[in-house]
């Protein structure tokens, strides 16, 4: 279960920028990095807010 109320408040406005910046650049390594850096960061939030015991009773 996750604890934010509104889907939309799941993504951090830093993981937004970062994909913003990678699909506006020209350039595919940098694309590709600010890309990758803005799901990183929306992984490692979508964990941090799961609930664990919740995850364990689901079996």
């Amino acid at each position: 279960m996750y604890t934010s109320s509104a889907p939309n408040q799941a993504i951090s406005p830093g993981a937004r920028a970062y994909a913003r910046i990678g699909i506006e650049s020209a350039e595919i390594l940098v694309e590709g990095n600010a890309i990758s850096k803005a799901i990183n960061i929306v992984d490692n939030g979508l964990k941090a807010s799961l609930d664990a015991t919740d995850l364990s009773t689901r079996g």
